[in-house]
């Protein structure tokens, strides 16, 4: 009888070291997308932004619908989304090396501060992801006639006065 148990509980043993060894950890296709460091600190690698990995497979078949998954996700904890409830990108773009973004009217709703880590959570993500070298963002309807742009060499964000 002992014999038996000592077999039952190394059996349990091995199957929880060697057949579940959590292979749904291991990303098919690891994405960094970006969020707000919590809390912001300039002086780090990303600046005020922090990096997630995510597994987004066949993110490349459809880089709007991935863009709209990543802004209405929640964060790890070890960050906050930039992003306010209702976000939507409404038309992406990108004709070379230029990315162009139209956000929905939630986009509004945040103050130029926030607008700016929003962007810039977005620019970071794209830019890690395509070829993309220039993001442009546009808020859609007459909430805002101005066009945000981003470029690989100008976001850098290692200091509060960049913002906003």
């Amino acid at each position: 009888m002992k014999q038996a148990l000592c077999l039952l509980c190394m059996i349990a043993l091995c199957v929880c070291l060697f057949g579940c060894n959590n292979a749904s950890n291991e990303f098919k296709e690891p994405v960094d997308v970006f969020f707000c460091a919590s809390p912001i600190v300039y002086n780090s690698e990303n600046g005020a932004l922090a990096r997630e990995v995510r597994d987004y497979s066949g993110w490349h078949e459809n880089i709007h619908g991935f863009l709209n998954d990543y802004i209405t996700s929640s964060t790890n904890g070890k960050c906050t989304s930039p992003f306010p409830l209702g976000a939507w990108i409404l038309r992406y773009e990108q004709k070379d090396t230029t990315a162009n973004l139209v956000l929905n009217v939630h986009f509004s709703k945040l103050a130029p501060n926030e607008l700016t880590l929003a962007c810039a959570c977005i620019s970071m993500t794209l830019f890690g992801l395509t070829d993309v070298e220039t993001v442009n963002l546009k808020i859609d309807g007459s909430y805002s006639r101005t066009t945000l742009t981003m470029t690989r060499s100008n976001l850098c964000l290692t200091n509060a006065t960049q913002i906003g």
